[in-house]
């Protein structure tokens, strides 16, 4: 998986949790992150920030365990 430097955490996160889920390893997962090129300061503070925000770990109101997913992906999929 490829993605901004930023977006890494959250990204490897969602993705560890979808294919580990009744995957039994059958998933070799690689993670490569390009460089945060492009954006000022403020606005890769900004998306930094934004995606901190969204990997927060929560209580899954679905599933009653810790969602691995961004806060918003849960509230979704549980509504």
């Amino acid at each position: 998986m490829v993605t901004s430097e930023f977006h890494m955490p959250r990204a490897e996160s969602i993705f560890r949790h979808v294919f580990s889920v009744d995957a039994s390893g059958k998933f070799d997962l690689e993670f490569l992150a390009t460089p945060n090129e492009g954006l000022s300061t403020a606005q890769l503070k900004a998306r930094e920030q934004k995606e901190a925000d969204s990997l927060e770990v929560r209580v899954c109101r679905c599933r009653g365990a810790v969602c691995a997913f961004c806060v918003r992906a849960c509230v979704r999929a549980c509504v």
